[in-house]
């Protein structure tokens, strides 16, 4: 279900290479896997270098980054429903950036099994986010 990648200098990026790194991340990007999962479909953890990301047809659905202090970093692409996605963050209380057509926002490791409905929410309305918007790049 995971994708493994290496690096020319032979570093391999996989779940173990995550355990290590970031427990918390790798844990992170697991709890959004199995919440966005009835939405996604048939979603899988791709493992990066940077990042843990949530992969839906070859896209980035979410990617996860580490930060510090039981937090997280959450990166998503909106296509055509930033509005809607906005409201959504905007009502759980949540501070976002948004550059270059994508919400990123920090949360606590913690927090994320207590928004589900919010994770679920967003994943229903950026499922796929590559059909609506006309930039699949």
């Amino acid at each position: 279900m995971a994708k493994k990648q290496s690096t020319e200098d032979g570093d391999s990026f996989d779940e173990a290479y995550w355990a290590n790194k970031s427990l918390e991340t790798l844990s992170a990007a697991k709890e959004l896997l199995s919440i966005t999962a009835p939405v996604y479909g048939n979603p899988r953890l791709n493992f990066c270098k940077w990042s843990i990301n949530i992969v839906l047809d070859g896209y980035n659905e979410l990617i996860v980054r580490e930060r510090k202090g039981g937090n997280v970093l959450i990166e998503f692409r909106y296509g055509e429903k930033r509005e809607e996605l906005a409201q959504i963050l905007e009502a759980n209380s949540i501070q976002y950036n948004d550059r270059y057509k994508h919400f990123i926002f920090a949360i606590s490791v913690q927090r994320i099994p207590n928004e589900a409905e919010m994770f679920a929410s967003i994943a229903s309305l950026n499922c796929r986010w590559w059909l609506d918007s006309g930039d699949a790049d």
